[in-house]
């Protein structure tokens, strides 16, 4: 059997091509709702670059991880992609939130549970759901590229 730093490294390196793919439909999704320049429009392009820079450091981490899973159980592997990819955008999602938490809902003078909710759960929510399918089909792919790449060693 193959050392876990080979499994590893073909974790992250397709998890790397998962998120660029992933995140050029996200674009894409938002340049036809708000067009191609909305990123640069918005009071919290920083909060979205922030969110690009940890998806990556996610992938790194997850990506590893759902490599080990899809070698020790190689017929789930369409399962653990999309775990796996869940699992990268909702990391991302969460600290990319934190920043507007801290920014601007904890200064805020209301209960600590209104800025949770506007902050840090609305956001997840919305990612899940408008996210869903495409997370879905990448997820699919990520975890059969990692399946066949695992195989061949």
């Amino acid at each position: 059997m193959t050392d876990f730093t080979t499994i590893k490294k073909i974790g992250y390196r397709q998890a790397f091509k998962a998120i660029t793919v992933g995140l050029v439909i996200a674009y894409i999704i938002m340049a036809l709702m708000a067009g191609p320049f909305w990123l640069f429009q918005v009071d919290f392009a920083p909060t979205i670059l922030f969110a690009a820079i940890i998806i990556y450091i996610a992938g790194y981490f997850f990506g590893g991880l759902t490599s080990i899973w899809i070698s020790k159980q190689s017929r789930l592997a369409i399962l653990f992609g999309i775990i796996g990819g869940f699992l990268i955008v909702w990391t991302a999602t969460f600290f990319g939130s934190l920043i507007g938490f801290m920014k601007e809902g904890l200064p805020n003078n209301s209960e600590i549970s209104e800025p949770i909710h506007d902050y840090i759960y609305k956001p997840l929510g919305l990612v899940t759901i408008f996210g869903m399918l495409p997370i879905i089909i990448v997820g699919i792919w990520f975890g059969l590229s990692i399946r066949k790449k695992v195989d061949n060693i």
